[in-house]
């Protein structure tokens, strides 16, 4: 007959404020153990106690009692002084050989009782036979619910320590189960209490489990200093942040197009067209301008050029308007018949007028305002 080999262990676990929110704090696992096939493994549920102090939460409200209320009487008053009170939930969690997601086993509701709470959360179960829970490659963990409270705070403690019965049934040699122990005590250490020095807690992506991790792995304060210092490249002040650089670029994600597109308005240098008003050249105290446009499709009709001036700084213009090719009209020039026209300004505008019936032969023809100013 074979006899199973044997050992009980505890496993401790302080939960406090430094919790993060959904993450899953694994007590132990199974998953680093190697097995003979004909080795069978199981770990049973001795007891599961835990030393609770909630101080930041308010008292829980406590039922009051008549003396004559029915048990069912009795269970609804306690239910609804528990859906009054401020609480949290303490999740306990498995995962079958190591695969998928976290599985609820049991929610328990963690009220504060004003004072040190202590209690035996799987006593339901733990009656003469403890109760089977893991077996080669599962995982045991727990997580707090928050159901609206928040959760622990400055001050909270929960501690929960976790007592197990650990077989292995295969022979009767105790140097070999002494072997056992001491990998499975190592597979056992995934529990994240007494973090070593030059470590931090980090969360495993594909698994969602906080686990240890080595300072090694995250960049130091100099490290990240000096990839600042690389990223400006000694751009000057003004320019070596992000949104100085959005700023200089008028926040337009299109800066480029932009530009291209603007420059493609400008007149060639080698060989300029000017279509619209122009500063030509300046000398002591007067400044020249030109603008064009053409003149009215009809007669009697007029068009308008703003100028951008200050209208009392205009001194003089004069206004050509192209007859043909080699030939052009002076403004206030009258010949009769078909070549009458006006030319004055306001405050924003200079206007070319065709005189009714008398300007024909000059329709739709170019023509340019060459206007002296004070500069």
């Amino acid at each position: 007959m074979t006899v199973p080999d044997t050992i009980t262990r505890t496993f401790p676990l302080i939960i406090d404020s430094t919790y993060v929110a959904n993450t899953v704090l694994e007590l132990f696992h199974l998953r680093d153990m190697s097995f003979d096939a004909d080795e069978r493994v199981a770990v049973y549920l001795e007891a599961w106690f835990c030393n609770l102090n909630l101080k930041s939460f308010q008292p829980g409200i406590i039922p009051e009692f008549e003396g004559d209320e029915s048990e069912r009487e009795k269970m609804s008053l306690f239910t609804a002084a528990e859906n009054k009170s401020q609480k949290l939930g303490l999740q306990i969690l498995d995962r079958k050989n190591n695969t998928g997601n976290w599985e609820e086993t049991a929610e328990i509701i963690l009220v504060n009782r004003e004072r040190k709470d202590y209690f035996d959360l799987m006593q339901p179960y733990l009656t003469k036979n403890p109760v089977r829970i893991l077996e080669k490659n599962d995982a045991f963990g727990i997580k707090l619910i928050d159901y609206g409270n928040g959760l622990l705070k400055v001050g909270d403690r929960i501690k929960i320590i976790l007592g197990v019965t650990i077989t292995i049934s295969k022979k009767n040699d105790v140097e070999a189960l002494q072997a056992r122990i001491s990998a499975l005590e190592l597979a056992l250490e995934g529990k994240l209490i007494n973090l070593p020095s030059n470590s931090l807690l980090g969360r495993n992506s594909e698994n969602g489990i906080v686990e240890i991790v080595s300072q090694s792995k995250f960049a130091t304060p100099a490290q990240i200093d000096q990839a600042i210092t690389d990223l400006a490249g000694g751009a000057p002040g003004a320019l070596n942040t992000l949104i100085e650089l959005a700023n200089a670029l008028n926040n337009d994600a299109n800066f480029a197009s932009t530009m291209t597109n603007a420059l493609a308005t400008k007149a060639p240098t080698n060989n300029p067209v000017f279509t619209g008003f122009a500063k030509i050249g300046s000398n002591t105290g007067l400044a020249f301008h030109k603008l064009e446009g053409i003149t009215p499709p009809a007669q009697g009709q007029a068009v308008s050029v703003a100028h951008g001036l200050t209208g009392d700084k205009i001194l003089g213009f004069t206004c050509k308007v192209s007859q043909s090719a080699n030939a052009g009209l002076d403004s206030g020039f009258i010949q009769s018949p078909g070549y009458s026209f006006n030319c004055y300004h306001d405050a924003t505008n200079f206007y070319v007028t065709l005189i009714s019936s008398n300007s024909a032969n000059i329709l739709s023809k170019p023509f340019r305002i060459f206007v002296v100013s004070v500069a």
